[in-house]
């Protein structure tokens, strides 16, 4: 195993500063992904063998998880001397033990630029993309919170999981939902963006997940000490998550229902932010 699987958790500022789009912090682990284990090899199927992966104390960028992709950007060296690499982050992923890893590549590429234990970056995530993410992601939310709300119309139907990738955005329910519904949810929708509800995260101990009616699936893992992580909108209820999120629904701008389907006895309802 490389070393930098040994490594202890790293800590997810993002996920309690949220806002941030830089942080100065220390890498603590540089390996390639060619070294590291199969399990973890499988982690950057786009990666080439010799990029640089790297860990560091904490970081702000978002891992990619929960249906939301991981943030990309960069770190850039602040020690060791006049020449000052610069990491382009491409790719971000959780191993098993709550490690992140930071995949990409270096520049320049000569062979007087390096990564090593020890140096100090400033990392630098790219702010307009995660700005989409977090549209998104809770658009998503949001979007399920709206089919709730038309729980007379549309009965015995919960969400099941949901995918928050640009062009590619979907929640999927456990229940049939006839297309006929997708003005009234429409409807719903744009009313809840247009009450500007506040977006919060908090954590929540078990007590607190059930005084606040928050269920949390069985395969849900959150690797955060303390509670389990959940965002709330307005007073219309939450979910346990682990992404990134704006602050009201006034923020999302345009939350666009589109194609509505059923299989198997699940509907899936693809939404864009606009």
């Amino acid at each position: 195993m490389a070393d930098i699987e040994s490594l202890s958790p790293t800590k997810a500022v993002y996920q309690s500063q949220g806002d941030l789009r830089s942080l100065h912090t220390k890498i603590i682990g540089v390996t390639q992904v060619s070294a590291l284990t199969e399990v973890s090899r499988s982690l950057f199927k786009q990666a080439l063998p010799d990029d640089p992966v790297v860990v560091t104390e904490e970081t702000i960028f978002h891992v990619q998880g929960g249906g939301q992709p991981s943030d990309t950007g960069r770190m850039v060296v602040q020690s060791g001397g006049s020449n000052h690499p610069s990491f382009l982050v491409q790719s971000v992923r959780r191993s098993g033990n709550g490690t992140i890893f930071h995949q990409g590549q270096l520049e320049p590429t000569d062979q007087n630029t390096s990564l090593q234990a020890g140096q100090l970056v400033e990392q630098l995530i790219d702010g307009e993309k995660r700005d989409l993410h977090s549209r998104i992601h809770s658009a998503g939310h949001l979007l399920g919170l709206a089919v709730r709300q038309l729980s007379s119309e549309i009965p015995n139907v919960n969400e099941t999981k949901a995918q928050h990738y640009p062009d590619a955005a979907f929640v999927e329910f456990q229940g049939k939902i006839d297309p006929k519904h997708r003005d009234a949810i429409q409807k719903v929708l744009d009313d809840l963006v247009q009450q500007d509800l506040p977006i919060n995260v908090t954590w929540l101990d078990p007590q607190g997940l059930k005084e606040r009616g928050i269920f949390l699936p069985d395969a849900f893992h959150d690797p955060t000490p303390g509670g389990t992580r959940v965002v709330e909108i307005g007073e219309l209820g939450g979910y346990p998550c682990g992404g990134t999120h704006v602050h009201s629904t006034a923020k999302l701008g345009r939350v666009v229902v589109g194609k509505i389907s059923t299989k198997k006895g699940n509907t899936k309802i693809a939404y864009t932010v606009g």
